[in-house]
Parts: C-alpha cells; sequence; structure tokens
C-alpha cells in the first residue's frame, strides 16, 4: 500500500486572473517549503433539539473555505508575488539618476552629495538600496556596491554600505549613474490591487491532487536571528477545494531566488541610525481578510480585505538612551533591514522598510548576560511626509523583482 510523502509532494501555484477560477495549467511556480499544506475547512453545526433519546439527533455541514499555510526560508526572489499581495500594488518602476558628471562622494555624511537636480524627484526614498556604475580610480569601489539610503534631501545622499564597507571619496566629474537595485512595493493611497492564488499538493505517490482556489494573502510573518536562515511564514484563505488523480501544474517551475537570507548579513537601522546590537527582529504583516457565509451556497461569494496593517519586534542590547526615550516621548521613528544572501558587495537582498512607527514598549530582561530591550511596533502610514521619506505604513524592495 503507497502513502503519500511528504519528501515527494510538490506545492505549486500561480496567480489568478479572476478570483476563484483555475488558471491555465502552463506557467506554475514550485514553493520549496519547510511545511506548506493546503486544506478545506468547513464550519459545522448540530441540532440543539431535545429529543426522549437524550441523544444528538443531527449534524449538519456548513460553508466550506480553503486554506494554505505554508513555513519557508527567506530568499530574494522567492516571494515577489507575494510581496506584490501583501502591498496590495505591483513593483515600481526602479529609480535612477541617469548619468551625472555633478555628483560628489564623500567618505563622511552626506556620502552623495549633487550640485543640480533632486534624488527624491528621481524616486528614491529612504530606506532604498541602491547601486552605482561609473566612478573611475580611486573610488571603483563605489561601483556595483548595494547602499541603504538613511538620509535624503533633494542634493544630499547618505548612505550605509550592506557589506560594511566605507564610500570612496571622489571629486565630481565621472558620468556616474545611482539606480536601484531591483524593484519596490509599497502599499498605495490609491489604485490597490486584490491578488489571488490557486495552489496545488501534488501527491505523486498516490496520485492524487489537491486544488485550493481563490487563495489570498492573510497574513505573513518574517523572523530574524542572528544566527539562523531568516524564515517566512505566510497563510492564505480561499473559496474552495477540488480534486484530482492527475497533476494540475503539470510543469511548475522553480522561481529564481538567491541564496538564503540571514540575520548576520545586513543592515538594520532604528529610529534612522545604524544599530549594531540588534538581537533578533520580526515582523507581522495582516490583510484583515474575512470571508461570511451566505444562504443558499455553501461557498463564499467573496474573500474581503479590511486595512494592512503591520507590527512587529526588535531585540536589542541595552546601550544608550536613543529607542528607550523614543517610547517615553511617543515619538515616530522607522525601522528598516536589508538582509543579504551573502557577504559581497552586490550580494542579492530583501529590504524591509517600517518609515513610520511608534514603539509600544521597552522592557528589559536581567541576568549575568548584557541587558536587552525588547521594543514591540506598530506601523502606521504617515500623517505628514518629511523629506525623502515613503509615504506607506510598509516597503518591500526584493533584488530579484523585474
Amino acid at each position: 500500500m503507497a502513502i503519500a510523502q511528504g519528501i515527494n509532494k510538490v506545492l505549486a501555484y500561480k496567480k489568478e486572473t479572476s478570483w476563484g477560477v483555475a488558471p491555465g495549467a502552463t506557467s506554475g511556480k514550485e514553493l520549496s517549503r519547510v511545511t506548506g499544506m493546503g486544506n478545506l475547512t468547513k464550519t459545522t453545526y448540530q441540532s440543539a433539539e431535545i429529543d426522549k433519546s437524550q441523544q444528538i439527533r443531527g449534524f449538519r455541514h456548513g460553508s466550506r473555505t480553503s486554506a494554505v499555510a505554508f513555513n519557508g526560508e527567506l530568499a530574494a526572489g522567492k516571494y515577489v508575488d507575494f510581496w506584490a499581495a501583501a502591498a496590495r500594488a505591483g513593483f515600481s518602476t526602479a529609480p535612477t539618476t541617469g548619468s551625472l558628471t555633478n555628483i560628489t562622494a564623500s567618505a563622511t555624511a552626506p556620502h552623495f552629495v549633487r550640485a543640480a537636480g533632486s534624488f527624491i524627484t528621481d524616486g528614491f526614498r529612504v530606506g532604498d538600496v541602491m547601486r552605482w556604475s561609473g566612478w573611475t580610480s580611486p573610488a571603483t569601489a563605489n561601483n556595483a556596491k548595494n547602499f541603504l539610503i538613511t538620509a535624503l534631501t533633494a542634493t544630499n545622499m547618505t548612505v550605509v554600505a550592506l557589506d560594511g564597507s566605507a564610500v570612496v571619496a571622489k571629486a565630481s566629474g565621472d558620468s556616474v549613474t545611482g539606480t536601484m537595485q531591483g524593484k519596490r512595493t509599497s502599499v498605495p493611497a490609491t489604485g490597490h490591487t486584490d491578488d489571488s492564488f490557486y495552489f496545488e499538493d501534488w501527491y505523486a505517490d498516490i496520485t492524487q491532487s489537491e486544488q485550493f482556489s481563490g487563495c489570498k494573502l492573510q497574513n505573513l510573518a518574517v523572523n530574524l536571528a542572528p544566527n539562523a536562515i531568516a524564515t517566512m511564514n505566510m497563510n492564505f484563505l480561499g473559496k474552495d477545494m477540488v480534486t484530482g488523480s492527475s497533476q494540475y501544474f503539470t510543469t511548475p517551475a522553480a522561481p529564481t531566488q538567491s541564496e538564503r537570507l540571514a540575520g548576520v548579513n545586513g543592515v538594520v537601522l532604528l529610529a534612522g541610525a545604524q544599530s549594531l546590537v540588534v538581537t533578533g527582529m520580526n515582523f507581522t504583516i495582516d490583510e484583515q481578510l474575512t470571508a461570511p457565509p451566505v444562504v443558499g451556497s455553501n461557498v463564499v461569494p467573496a474573500v474581503f480585505r479590511g486595512r494592512a496593517t503591520a507590527s512587529g519586534q526588535a531585540t536589542v542590547y541595552f546601550e544608550d538612551a536613543a529607542v528607550r526615550d523614543a517610547l517615553v516621548n511617543e515619538d515616530v521613528v522607522s525601522v528598516v533591514g536589508a538582509f543579504t544572501a551573502s557577504n559581497a558587495a552586490d550580494a542579492d537582498f530583501v529590504a524591509f522598510n517600517f518609515p513610520n512607527v511608534k514603539f509600544r514598549g521597552a522592557s528589559k530582561d536581567d541576568g549575568e548576560v548584557g541587558i536587552i530591550q525588547t521594543l514591540p511596533f506598530t506601523a502606521f502610514r504617515p500623517s505628514t511626509v518629511g523629506t525623502g521619506v515613503l509615504d506607506s505604513t510598509f516597503a518591500i524592495q526584493d533584488s530579484l523583482a523585474v
């Protein structure tokens, strides 16, 4: 007797064109996973009548929905479809300065200064990761290097290199170009998208296919620890499940992806400044989905969304008053994390930007170790947008988004 084995299961998906309708069987994508499972869920109810037999006389099934739970490892390129679904927007065109000869590079802030024009008009924002090209000796090390923007005005750009290296000074005159690497998605003020996906669990051992339609991203959670591969959890709420004895996505392709990301490689900004004492970081994006049942159908007519919310937590060694006082004073600050696939200057990465947050606490532990503060935070859309600050609750930049 054959028994289905997880090692042989294929989890694949494709974005739907119409909610709850199976897309074409070609161009599906396979998702490597730690765990990933789709299930049919049903409400149930039983008779409340009192019977002289002193037993329950009726039990029924009610409305049905589909649910997909996924746990995997974070990599650039792997989750671009789901980043866009979380932000309710496609990826924007990567901003670029175009070719300029008026840029001066400096080893101290601000690191890149232009004599005319505007980085902000070009489309750059604090929290973006960009690269330069065109620098000549002695500043060739500034080329093809990931720089995270930490402060920005029209003419001044302050950065930190994701590989920890310094900016090499150079007078203006070189024909250089600054470009965002990959693309960024963020929650827009208008024009929101409403993506849904069709998932399949294919059990080759027993030739069984379970397909889950109308699946919308319910929430995603990212967890980063200093000595572990970063993890990604996602939950989807959908319309229904259908079954079959043949594979629906017959040739699902593996998505283009980087090496796995880890918390030790990258940069974290708390309250606008680079922090070298972060011991952990996690965050959750929640789409506030509901799927209320209706009379006359055992499947829901739609999956509705509420507001896109984001919250998280950072744990940091207690080294000064900065982040504690941000809580005490109810300051609006930013939280940014950019994490790379290697130590290379041009390594692939994913960057998470929460430009407008407030801390909800700053509790500390105790013992014969360094004192650690736990900083839960909630992100929200800025009421006013400062210079070079993104007007969104959160943004996600993926170096392999195209």
